[in-house]
């Protein structure tokens, strides 16, 4: 199964790293996504996903595109976002994979 990424962004849009940012999903969800170092210097991605705070670790960068996730084999959230656009994913760790949950997040 192909998971459809963050689609291209132009050059000018860069990638957040510090920050709040509201993303707003093709379905109408809402995620507030804040971006920060944490106290070992790891990238962070902090969502709020279904009235929870998931904080993602940065896993590295393909293409433009930002893979935050959390460092486990169980189940979570990852977000993938690239310039202003982000996709949210979640990994079934029964059967490692990853299902879409949100896509087309946009920055507003």
């Amino acid at each position: 199964m192909t998971i459809p990424g963050p689609p291209a962004t132009p050059a000018s849009t860069a990638t957040p790293t510090s920050g709040t940012h509201t993303y707003t999903c093709a379905g109408g969800t809402v995620i507030p996504v804040t971006y920060a170092r944490d106290p070992n210097g790891d990238q962070t991605a902090t969502l709020i996903v279904e009235g929870s705070t998931n904080m993602l670790i940065a896993e590295g960068t393909t293409a433009g595109v930002t893979r935050y996730s959390f460092p486990s084999d169980g189940s979570h959230f990852t977000w993938l976002i690239g310039g202003n656009t982000g996709t949210l994913l979640w990994h079934n760790g029964t059967n490692n994979t990853d299902e879409p949950s949100q896509s087309d997040c946009r920055a507003r």
